[in-house]
């Protein structure tokens, strides 16, 4: 469960520092895809547990 709370927690640093980098260059398809790496990380709570065993 550890490595699967640290993947998530990576994801979502990821995303936020990509959103970010593209609000503040007013890049629309960099914010897009910080969205889309957040919503990776929001699914990886949906894993099962043996995937990052």
């Amino acid at each position: 469960m550890k490595r699967l709370l640290l993947a998530r927690i990576a994801l979502t640093l990821v995303g936020f520092g990509v959103w970010g980098y593209g609000q503040r260059f007013d890049l629309a398809n960099v914010r897009l895809a910080g969205i889309a790496v957040l919503g990776l990380s929001l699914l990886l709570r949906f894993a099962p547990k043996g995937w990052f065993e």
